[in-house]
């Protein structure tokens, strides 16, 4: 990315604070759900992580956040899936996000089938994510991406 993207805070109905960076500037929106343990600018810093990021951003506006108790995000017990859900509603609304695709790796894929099942305005383009190849670690490329929504990000990256 050529410039460093603002870290903004969404507050949920409770009065938490979940942290949330945007990045691209696409017509439709993109929202990572990561899995348990997150920071999302320490994951940036890992190289095929930040590149997969870039690829979907010179399509989408990618929106990124720390989940409640992780990261950025104010240190609260853990929720349950609804919280989650709630608080993952609250950064939609804090970048008044209309639609969304979903991608959810590890037990983030849980909060986006849950929330796709929630709630109308989730692209029925969003999938779940939870397999990794080679080293611990290495990101690689979700499984839907090599079927039909393989054409909705660049190749290469």
């Amino acid at each position: 990315m050529a410039a460093e993207a603002e870290t903004r805070y969404a507050v949920t109905a409770d009065g938490v604070y979940i942290a949330y960076q945007t990045r691209g500037n696409g017509a439709d929106d993109l929202v990572f759900i990561p899995g348990f343990a997150w920071n999302y600018e320490v994951a940036l810093e890992e190289p095929h992580f930040l590149r997969m990021v870039e690829a979907m951003a010179a399509r989408w506006r990618v929106i990124l956040f720390d989940k409640r108790g992780t990261g950025l995000s104010d240190r609260q017990n853990t929720p349950d899936l609804e919280m989650r859900a709630d608080d993952l509603r609250a950064v939609l609304d804090a970048t008044d996000s209309r639609s969304a695709v979903l991608v959810g790796q590890a037990e983030g894929a849980a909060l986006a089938a849950f929330f796709a099942a929630s709630y109308r305005n989730v692209s029925p383009h969003s999938w779940p994510w939870t397999g990794r190849r080679g080293s611990p670690g290495r990101l690689i490329t979700p499984w839907a991406f090599r079927g039909k929504p393989s054409r909705l990000i660049p190749t290469g990256w």
